[in-house]
C-alpha cells in the first residue's frame, strides 16, 4: 500500500508541472511613426491626438500595443483598452470609425476627426488578424495611402502613420 501511495503521489507531482511556457516579448523603446505624430502636432501647437487601427470594440488585448506607444510620445488615443466598455464609446468611436479597419475614412469622418483635435492615423500591421477585417492589411494601407485627405507622415517596424489634412492634397504631392 505504501509503495502504491508513493507512486501515485510521485505520477501527480509529475503531471503538476507547468503547462504554460510564458514568452517573453520586447517593444522597441521607440517608434518613427508615433514620433512622426507627435512631432507634427508639436510643429503645429497643439496636443498630439490619433487613431489607431485596427480599431477594436475596446476590451481587445490588442490595444496594449497603441497604449505602450501613445505613453512613450504622450499621443492621447481616442481608441485604447478598457475592461468595462462604455456604450457611448461603442457608439460613437467604434461603429462610426469602424471602416477604418478596410482603410477607408470618409470625408464625413475625417472631419469628425478633426473636430475632435485628433490629427494622427497609426496603422499597425502586425495586429490585424481576420476578426478585425475579412481583407489583408495590405489592402487596408493602400486605401489609405490612396485617401487624399491623408498625408504620410512615417514607418517603423510595421506601424504606419499618417496626419489628416483639412484638405484633399493633390496627387503626386
Amino acid at each position: 500500500l505504501r509503495i502504491v501511495c508513493l507512486l501515485v503521489g510521485i505520477l501527480l507531482l509529475g503531471e503538476f508541472r507547468p503547462r504554460i511556457a510564458p514568452a517573453l516579448s520586447r517593444l522597441d523603446r521607440a517608434n518613427a511613426a508615433y514620433a512622426a505624430v507627435a512631432a507634427q502636432a508639436q510643429a503645429e501647437g497643439r496636443v498630439p491626438r490619433g487613431l489607431a487601427i485596427p480599431l477594436w470594440p475596446g476590451d481587445s488585448h490588442w490595444s496594449s500595443l497603441y497604449e505602450y506607444y501613445a505613453s512613450l510620445y504622450r499621443i492621447r488615443m481616442v481608441n485604447g483598452y478598457s475592461p468595462a466598455v462604455k456604450k457611448s464609446y461603442i457608439d460613437e468611436v467604434f461603429w462610426r470609425f469602424e471602416s477604418a479597419n478596410t482603410g477607408y475614412l470618409s470625408n464625413d469622418q475625417l472631419d469628425d476627426l478633426a473636430r475632435r483635435g485628433i490629427r494622427g492615423v497609426l496603422l499597425h500591421e502586425g495586429a490585424f488578424p481576420e476578426k478585425v477585417s475579412p481583407f489583408p492589411v495590405a489592402f487596408t494601407l493602400r486605401n489609405l495611402i490612396q485617401n487624399p485627405r491623408l498625408e504620410f507622415l512615417g514607418q517603423a517596424n510595421g506601424v504606419w502613420a499618417f496626419g489628416i489634412g483639412d484638405t484633399a492634397r493633390a496627387r503626386g504631392a
